[in-house]
């Protein structure tokens, strides 16, 4: 793995040890790896691996990462931008970049950002998810689905082509659940699980948005930097 991967082992790590981190105070958590609790390496490394293939790479970039070849050729707006800690800390789920929204969803530009030129060998460690993991198109479970959460007038003037609709202002009841309609449903039934990426324009409540999604125990959710902006730019966005 690249420069990440140490996060993902530390995750392992937490994830094999998390019922009795649970049961002890602060103090008693530092004597506990002071003291170099039993692991098993074989299962932290298996899950490590496991979680770097299938977690989109711009959301655990490193800031002073060492940059690929392939970089230059990706376009700058679709890059991701480093966000300041503090806005880290306030948000729930984490922001993906343009370009991995592209590759995820094998978008029909999805040449235009290696300036058409050929993938990444599939042993590149800083390659995009698509070679890294999704290269075989027999994997399915952990396709991503792109949730636009503008009004629908918006949506029809451009979006995500297959992406789905649900306008922030009648996706929730006031008690915070989901309302009853057909796009939720195809949501619940036929999505869940996948990566959600939520597109929003600057001024929704976009991270508000994912929190809520969250609260509702649904996995592998993030929002698109630069929201439906970024991706009119690239020019991705198709009209009905």
């Amino acid at each position: 793995g690249n420069s990440s991967f140490p996060i993902f082992a530390g995750l392992s790590i937490l994830t094999q040890l998390r019922s009795e981190l649970f049961s002890f105070d602060f103090s008693e958590c530092i004597m506990m790896f002071s003291d170099l609790p039993d692991i098993d390496i074989q299962q932290c490394i298996s899950e490590a691996v496991h979680k770097y293939q299938i977690t989109p790479p711009s959301l655990c970039v490193r800031k002073h990462e060492k940059i690929s070849s392939q970089s230059s050729l990706i376009p700058q707006e679709a890059k991701k931008e480093f966000i300041p800690y503090k806005t880290l800390r306030d948000q729930c789920s984490p922001q993906i970049s343009a370009h991995d929204l592209i590759v995820l969803c094998q978008l029909e530009r999805s040449s235009f950002c290696y300036g058409n030129k050929a993938p990444p060998p599939k042993n590149d460690i800083n390659s995009p998810l698509l070679w890294r993991k999704l290269h075989d198109k027999e994997e399915k479970k952990h396709e991503a689905i792109v949730l636009d959460i503008r009004s629908e007038e918006e949506y029809r003037t451009g979006h995500v082509p297959h992406s789905i609709n649900l306008p922030h202002t009648d996706a929730f009841s006031s008690n915070g659940s989901l309302v009853d309609n057909p796009v939720v449903t195809s949501l619940m039934e036929q999505h869940y699980g996948k990566i959600i990426i939520v597109v929003a324009n600057t001024n929704d409540p976009g991270p508000t948005f994912t929190r809520h999604l969250v609260r509702l125990n649904f996995p592998h959710v993030c929002l698109l930097q630069g929201g439906a902006g970024i991706l009119r730019s690239l020019g991705l966005l198709s009209a009905l």
